[in-house]
């Protein structure tokens, strides 16, 4: 005896209603949705209400260093232009909450003693020099981690539905909120801006198109040099799987050979002490 037999017409009718709930359609369409409201949630934070560390502090400080003569200077601009923008809570934290950052606000000589360990992520600071010229330096970190939020999203986007993997997003969104991507766009850092270049250099080094790569993959690498790490992780994969070899260990090799100029330029005292 069949359940529909048992059970009559509503049983059949309940499960033709679940197999349109469940449906392919509605779930790229749940999946969009709620990957798009991420994205658009992050952005709206990242803009709106952005997160002030003591980063941002050097950051704004080395991007206008060229521009004036003293320790004094560079303090009391960076310290000013933060404090025109942060709340009071912002602005203590980054001040006197420890008295690390305490020292740090009362001795300009000492704030700038740290500016090594900044100065070497040229790509990023360029991009506050540039964008600050017309928006001012701590606006142009908020529209800079907010359009590399934006560039990571959509890339996502555009990735998955090439990949016909649009349901994945579903779990894609959570997963990226677990890892960071909202709060690191709401931070004055450049960990999105080199995402949002590292993800087509991912992108053509799937599709074997490594020449394509190439060009994002020195754009993360200014950003921050220490994605050398990734050109050794791609060439030890190529060594592995024999494929363009050459062209990796050349793409490693121009890292390498740009990385102790951008370094040593910096006054970097390498990775361990940093």
């Amino acid at each position: 005896m069949s359940l529909t037999n048992t059970f009559g017409d509503r049983l059949e009718t309940v499960l033709h209603a679940s197999r349109k709930l469940l449906s392919k359609e509605l779930v790229n369409a749940v999946s969009v949705s709620v990957f798009s409201l991420i994205v658009l949630g992050t952005l709206a934070l990242a803009y709106f209400n952005p997160i002030y560390n003591w980063d941002i502090l050097a950051y704004v400080g080395i991007a206008a260093e060229d521009q004036l003569d003293s320790a004094e200077d560079i303090h009391k601009l960076a310290y000013g232009e933060v404090r025109e923008a942060a709340s009071e809570l912002q602005f203590y934290k980054v001040t006197a909450s420890i008295p690390y950052r305490v020292n740090q606000y009362e001795q300009p000589e000492h704030f700038v003693s740290l500016f090594p360990m900044f100065r070497g992520k040229v790509g990023y600071i360029e991009a506050i020099n540039q964008l600050g010229s017309v928006t001012g330096r701590v606006l142009a970190t908020t529209i800079i981690s907010t359009v590399s939020a934006a560039l990571v999203g959509l890339f996502i986007l555009l990735w998955s539905a090439r990949q016909n993997f649009v349901q994945g997003r579903m779990i894609i969104g959570p997963a990226a909120i677990l890892i960071g991507y909202t709060f690191s766009a709401r931070e004055a850092t450049p960990d999105l801006m080199m995402a949002a270049f590292a993800l087509p250099a991912v992108y053509f080094v799937c599709r074997e198109r490594p020449l394509y790569a190439a060009p994002f993959l020195f754009l993360m690498f200014l950003v921050r040099p220490d994605g050398l790490l990734f050109f050794f992780a791609l060439l030890l994969a190529a060594l592995a799987l024999g494929r363009d070899r050459l062209i990796y260990l050349a793409l490693f090799g121009g890292a390498l050979c740009l990385y102790f100029p951008i370094t040593g330029s910096a006054d970097h005292p390498g990775w361990w002490p940093h």
